[in-house]
């Protein structure tokens, strides 16, 4: 279950964010694995929306997150790649994307699944 509230930050003026217009707060609880989750979260925005909309953006950023930054940080070891040369650093990430999307097209929902059954290790 998902909580969410949007505060106006009128009387916040932070120097490195002089846009923010809302706090938001979101209290996540559930079940994960066999124990109990609870989980605060916060963010700031530019914008003041309703907590409908924002609830969806949030859910569209950790989808992002959750399909491809994931993925290409953990099954990939992008973060730890030794490339320091910027050009060959997106190149190798934008083949990171096709292969996932070459996964994804053949139907498979799990990348570190499919790359289990067609890479025998």
């Amino acid at each position: 279950m998902r909580k969410i509230s949007v505060f106006k930050a009128e009387k916040i003026k932070h120097k490195n964010y002089p846009q923010i217009q809302s706090n938001i707060l979101v209290e996540r609880t559930g079940i994960r694995g066999n124990k109990k989750s609870e989980e605060t979260l916060y963010y700031i925005s530019s914008k003041v929306l309703p907590s409908k909309k924002i609830a969806a953006k949030i859910r569209g950023h950790w989808l992002i997150e959750n399909q491809v930054h994931w993925v290409k940080d953990v099954i990939f070891n992008e973060d730890k790649s030794k490339i320091k040369e910027l050009q060959a650093a997106r190149n190798l990430s934008l083949l990171y994307t096709i292969i996932m999307n070459v996964y994804r097209s053949f139907g498979f929902d799990s990348i570190n699944k499919t790359r289990n059954i067609l890479v025998r290790k």
